[in-house]
């Protein structure tokens, strides 16, 4: 029998169990092969859900509405980057190191204190607060300290677009007139973002001479031109808030805000926020079920949002709320006004609402990490990675990483039930010492990466190597519950050390160098998922693009 004699159907069925690199190579030995992995999504999609592959695509892209064409070339380059990040000396496929343009305190000069803000010697007075990197690895979206929001195109070093509606003025202090407290992005295509910012202004003072504040949140669009390396803004809408926010998430026609509240117990504060969802299409609040736990941290997604829950008595829950039926077909925020017809027709609802397992450790509040990556399909994987406090070892810090197989939403025709448990993994990662504070993940919660600076190893310049290394959820063993036998000691458990290292040319003369405060080298470091470009922004103003991915999105 030839392989063209084969239905169709059956060669799914059989290739439905095979993984993404085994899949490349099928469809590579022979015509047939090759035309059903251009012409039928299901070729793919059973391999890359099991195979929990990242895929060069915008927030929106969903497998079961994807071309099967545009799956085809969009495997195969997602798999090239995984094969790099995965052998032994993943290389550099290229890089760019960015001079941060704006101006730097003098070495010798006395640290200031600018109303609430610490002004370090040797730092940018007007330096990198928070970002966002595009899928693609070209663009990074960013807010400074003095409030500006820019656009930097990474592959050129030029900044393409900034707002400096919301700048603070000379002698500032967090609070001023209009002040950026967060922002959100939301990639709806390869090239147009919708933007998110929050921030207070000043209202009139009172009789008695106090000053009163508002807050406002305000949806923009930006339209990206690689080819003219330009950025065009639109303004969408805007509306007052009546709280006081801290966390913001912009997925489609929904912001979900976290607003801002602290408890205490008898071990200290308990950081839970509520959590309001809006329609900024017309400024409708939606109600949400009474079930739904103050949180510490979400993640919004094209029909559902993920949110770490806090009980009253301060344990964890992963809650999964479902507020659509199916992802909008979502490119271009103005045209959303004129599809008034789905504004009603889905009540948010709780679909999943399972307990964290037991942990030997105590968390840090604000160190936390929800991992996910949306696929459309009704079940997928939550990581969470929370950095653990107060455990007296010697190696540096350790991290919870937790594994959520989970219900992420249903279809409108299916019976309603709310699923309370899941299979949960729980691994622990130590930080060797040296290590710590250089600790991310990416990949969806799958990788690990550190950044190390290398005292020991130095060239003709005193130069010395900032050196990258990564590791793989798969290379820890879990911990088996319930176990009070549980062995804490780093050299026994999860990873105290990564084996892969990261081919970088990042050097600094660190401790010794003027440029940079009490030697500490690296301000942040992030890895892009889809792309796989690492992000290193330097305490003296400077980034760092390593590409170890090719970039582009489908």
């Amino acid at each position: 029998m030839s392989l063209s004699s084969i239905p169709s159907e059956l060669i799914l069925e059989i290739v439905g169990y095979l993984d993404v690199q085994s899949v490349i190579c099928l469809c590579q030995t022979s015509t047939t092969f090759r035309m059903l992995s251009k012409t039928s999504r299901m070729f793919w999609i059973p391999s890359i859900i099991r195979s929990e592959l990242i895929l060069p695509f915008a927030n929106h892209q969903s497998l079961s509405s994807c071309d099967p064409l545009k799956l085809h070339f969009a495997t195969h380059q997602a798999a090239l980057r995984e094969r790099n990040i995965l052998s032994l000396k993943p290389r550099i496929l290229s890089y760019k190191r960015i001079t941060w343009p704006f101006p730097v305190t003098k070495p010798d000069s006395v640290d200031q204190d600018a109303g609430e803000y610490i002004l370090r010697s040797g730092s940018p007075l007007d330096e990198i607060n928070s970002y966002y990197v595009h899928p693609s690895g070209t663009w990074m979206f960013l807010l400074s300290t003095e409030n500006i929001f820019r656009v930097l195109h990474l592959e050129t070093g030029h900044i393409v677009w900034a707002n400096a509606q919301y700048r603070h003025p000379p002698g500032f202090s967090l609070v001023t007139e209009r002040s950026v407290e967060v922002f959100a992005m939301d990639f709806i295509t390869d090239s147009r973002v919708i933007l998110a910012l929050v921030f207070v202004v000043q209202a009139a003072a009172t009789p008695n001479g106090e000053i009163t504040w508002h807050r406002k949140y305000k949806i923009m669009q930006l339209d990206l031109a690689p080819l003219s390396i330009s950025v065009e803004s639109t303004d969408i809408t805007q509306d007052f808030l009546p709280f006081e926010v801290e966390t913001v998430e912009l997925c489609g026609p929904y912001i979900f805000f976290l607003e801002r509240n602290k408890t205490w117990d008898s071990n200290g504060p308990i950081m839970s926020h509520k959590l309001h969802m809006i329609d900024w299409r017309d400024g409708r609040k939606l109600d949400l079920p009474s079930s739904l736990l103050p949180a510490r941290k979400i993640g919004a997604y094209p029909t559902y949002l993920i949110s770490i829950g806090i009980t009253p008595e301060n344990t964890k829950k992963l809650q999964v709320l479902q507020y659509a039926a199916k992802a909008d077909d979502f490119h271009d925020a103005r045209d959303l006004f004129h599809h008034s017809d789905d504004k009603s027709d889905w009540t948010p609802c709780l679909v999943a609402n399972v307990d964290f397992p037991p942990s030997p450790m105590r968390d840090s509040s604000s160190e936390i990490k929800l991992c996910h990556q949306y696929t459309g399909n009704p079940k997928g994987t939550v990581r969470i990675c929370i950095r653990n406090r107060g455990l007296a070892v010697d190696s540096g810090w350790s991290s919870s990483n937790f594994t959520f197989t989970v219900d992420l939403f249903r279809s409108s025709s299916e019976e309603y039930s709310l699923a309370t448990s899941c299979e949960i993994a729980h691994r622990l990662v130590w930080e060797h010492e040296g290590l710590s504070h250089f600790y991310e993940v990416f990949g969806a919660g799958k990788y690990f990466v550190w950044w190390r600076f290398d005292h020991d190893s130095k060239d003709e310049e005193d130069q010395h190597p900032i050196r990258l290394f990564t590791t793989t959820i798969d290379d820890i063993e879990p911990i088996i519950y319930p176990d009070s036998s549980i062995d804490l000691n780093p050299e026994t458990v999860g990873v105290n050390y990564p084996s892969r290292e990261l081919e970088s040319p990042i050097k600094s003369k660190g401790a010794q160098d003027p440029h940079v405060p009490n030697g500490h080298v690296v301000a942040s470091g992030d890895v892009q998922s889809t792309s796989a470009v690492a992000i290193v922004t330097m305490t003296y103003g400077d980034i760092w693009v390593l590409r170890y991915g090719h970039t582009g999105v489908f």
